[in-house]
């Protein structure tokens, strides 16, 4: 389960 790394790249910018 992968969900960690997809979801820190998808809130990386997000949380910018």
């Amino acid at each position: 389960m992968q969900s960690t790394a997809a979801v820190d790249l998808k809130f990386a910018p997000f949380l910018e």
